[in-house]
């Protein structure tokens, strides 16, 4: 007989005969939770609260069960009620003991709280928890595991240590440890900590699913197959192992077996899972099935949530005529450029359309599209009072656009002339000084103008989670610095520690800094030079929608937008694409890119470059 069984049999024996016995049901069911048998706890805990609603224990016994059967809204109502309810916990002998005492009732409210996207909340409920026990290695490490949730990785890292520090033996620390490491550009330093959590946190497939990520990370994608495998192997209904399995065979090109992954894990999940939906989506999508790729990709978590709030969705199911419609810029820069192309299409349905931007595109995304009847607000300022609402991309989706059309509107962002003067000028008086002061030894085009101008973008926002594999180190760049009748210019703000020595190695190679003061100095910039080369980045974007000629550089597993196995992107006509060949393979790329410089004649420089007040005009050839 199990340890636990007496119990019990003691709490079904007070149900069966009716008794009032809350005592019994509570310990039965905490018997249960014990045991992993969530549902059944929660059966004791709904009974013992129909015999008396009053006590603490019953709630929090609920919240326990509810937390583990992934029914997280309802545990942060029943738990948060628990934890601020005036009774003495004295009075309650259940309430002094694991699991139902405060710090571990705070510890599954914050779990609660994370699961349903409150991350920040969830990490004050786990920070009360460590206070009341801080000599706890298992809180820390949930506490480590939500800061990781939040991207305050330093801190996690922090906590993460502190957990092991104390017991050596914590599992779920090493697990989190490693995850964190590998969401920090680490991933060859989190093998170390995953394989003592493989041996530690058994039971669990989520070491072996850390594993698997990590060897993605270092471009090692045949060696995570296995670790994903053994994930099930260990724990049969993980999810998390099914999806990562099936993004790695996406990224491998067997689309079939990707998705029957993906789709398993979904199910392991009750049949939704937002982010299941997004690689499903981004898989579709990539192979060109745009049809099916949009419906999967309105089931994303943001849209889903749209969908609850007012004003109401407009998805295209209806007519938008006499409606005022808000379009947010729901994801990163790059997007908004994207698709911002398709507001004036809803304009011409008749309905008045405001796109709500970040901020520091909000001045050029103003003046471009000042001429087609959509407002452009940022994030932040008063919203107009619509009637219907969506995300910007949710639009191909709402418009059912044909995929040949995509590209219609381009050029569709256009830079100011005094901008682009000012940047021809600087670029001017730099290639003078750069060959006064020697540092090139070309002679340019024999008329004291080089032969390109051309900008470099090589990494992009380091906060963005797939930065590690889109970006790249300025020094891969080097073969092309040696080409001395090219002016190089670096259009990024801001520079990496990394790529700070390459600059001093290369010092004809310009880099504008805080020169470039905002996306009007951008445009301005991409305006007046021949031709941009960059990783996927919002610059890329930025020179595609002004159809400035844009050569994007890709990783072996490019973002969805890129498609497979093409040169061209039918987002954006002046974009060339160059895409490793194998994982991490820079160098290839480089070589490929040096080679269509050497054939690549000096541009017809009286073509159009930029436009007055953003009027319409044709892409520059």
């Amino acid at each position: 007989m199990a340890p636990h069984e007496p119990v019990l049999n003691t709490g079904i024996e007070a149900l069966r005969a009716g008794r009032g016995d809350t005592d019994a049901l509570v310990s039965a069911g905490v018997q249960c939770l014990i045991a992993g048998d969530a549902r059944s706890a929660a059966a004791f805990a709904r009974a013992a609260n129909c015999v008396d609603a009053a006590r603490i224990a019953t709630a929090r016994l609920l919240g326990h069960a509810l937390v583990a059967l992934g029914e997280y809204a309802d545990a942060v109502e029943v738990l948060r009620a628990s934890l601020v309810s005036d009774r003495q916990q004295a009075e309650e002998p259940a309430l002094q003991s694991e699991p139902l005492n405060e710090s571990h009732s705070r510890v599954a409210l914050g779990r609660a709280l994370c699961a349903t996207s409150r991350t920040n909340d969830g990490i004050v409920e786990y920070e009360r928890a460590a206070g009341l026990e801080p000599g706890s290695a298992w809180i820390l490490a949930r506490l480590g595991e939500g800061l990781a949730l939040a991207k305050r990785y330093p801190q996690a890292l922090d906590v993460l240590n502190r957990a092991i520090a104390i017991d050596p033996q914590c599992g779920p620390a090493y697990t989190t440890l490693g995850e964190a490491l590998i969401e920090v550009g680490r991933p060859s330093a989190a093998l170390k900590p995953l394989e003592r959590a493989l041996a530690l946190d058994t039971g669990r497939g989520a070491p072996a699913v850390a594993l698997g990520q990590a060897f993605v990370r270092m471009g090692r994608l045949a060696e995570s197959l296995p670790w994903f495998n053994r994930a099930v192997e260990i724990e049969p209904t993980c999810a998390d192992a099914f999806r990562h399995l099936g993004r790695t065979l996406a990224a491998l090109r067997a689309d079939k077996e990707a998705l029957d992954c993906i789709r398993a894990a979904r199910q392991l999940r009750g049949g939704d899972w937002p982010d299941t939906w997004m690689d499903e989506a981004g898989l579709l999508l990539r192979r060109g099935d745009f049809r099916a790729g949009w419906r999967a990709y309105e089931k994303r978590e943001f849209a889903q949530r749209l969908a609850t709030i007012v004003p109401p969705l407009w998805n295209g199911d209806d007519s938008v005529e006499g409606e005022s419609l808000l379009l947010i810029a729901e994801q990163g820069l790059g997007d908004t450029f994207q698709f911002i192309r398709f507001a004036p299409r809803v304009v011409a349905l008749g309905a008045k359309v405001t796109v709500e931007v970040q901020p520091p595109l909000r001045n050029l995304l103003k003046r471009c599209f000042a001429h087609t009847g959509v407002d452009i607000i940022a994030r932040g300022d008063a919203q107009p009072a619509a009637t219907r609402q969506n995300s910007l991309v949710g639009m191909p989706f709402a418009l059912q656009a044909d995929p040949s059309t995509y590209a219609s509107e381009v050029p569709y962002v256009f830079a100011d002339d005094s901008r682009t003067a000012l940047w021809q000028e600087r670029l001017d008086a730099h290639w003078r000084a750069s060959k006064h002061a020697g540092t090139g030894t070309g002679t340019g085009t024999g008329t004291g103008t080089p032969r390109l101008r051309v900008g470099i973008v090589a990494s992009g926002n380091p906060l963005f989670r797939n930065d590690a594999d889109r970006s790249m180190p300025l020094a891969e760049c080097a073969p092309l610095f040696a080409q001395h009748d090219i002016q190089w210019v670096v259009v990024q703000p801001e520079l990496r520690e990394r790529d700070r020595a390459t600059l001093a190695v290369h010092p004809s190679v310009w880099w504008t800094g805080n020169a470039l003061q905002d996306f009007d100095d951008t445009a301005g910039l991409l305006a007046s030079l021949d031709l941009v080369i960059s990783v996927d980045t919002g610059v890329a974007h930025l020179s595609g929608a002004m159809g400035r000629p844009v050569w994007v550089l890709l990783p072996y597993f490019g973002d969805w937008r890129w498609l497979h196995d093409r040169d061209d992107s039918p987002w954006y006509p002046s974009a060339r694409l160059f895409r490793q060949p194998q994982p991490q393979d820079w160098r290839s790329v480089i070589a490929a890119v040096q080679t269509a410089l050497d054939s690549m004649a000096k541009p017809d420089n009286t073509a159009v470059r930029s436009v007055p007040n953003g009027a319409a005009a044709n892409a520059p050839t």
